[in-house]
């Protein structure tokens, strides 16, 4: 998976509109994986509440902050191709 940072988004949506729709397109499909993953991680591990400093809970924290950019990205990307006029297609 590619992330691209802010900059890198916002060039991308200058330069070539459809590749700004696919990047959407491909972040959406990410995020749906992690959901999926996220479900399968806690259905086999226990968090507990009263002990966060656990291998478990650090692997959960790495999931979940790339989840949170995944969902940063869609965000930024969609913002953009609404500035564009790409939005509409992204929808279809």
């Amino acid at each position: 998976m590619n992330l691209l940072t802010p900059n890198e988004l916002q060039l991308l949506a200058r330069t070539n509109p459809q590749e700004i729709v696919n990047f959407h397109n491909n972040m959406v499909l990410e995020k749906m994986r992690l959901n999926k993953q996220f479900s399968i991680f806690l259905d086999q591990n226990e968090l507990s509440e009263e002990n966060t400093n656990t291998e478990a809970w650090q692997e959960y924290k790495d999931m979940y902050a790339k989840y949170d950019e995944v969902c940063h990205l869609i965000e930024a990307s969609a913002f953009y191709m609404e500035q564009n006029g790409t939005l509409r297609t992204a929808r279809i």
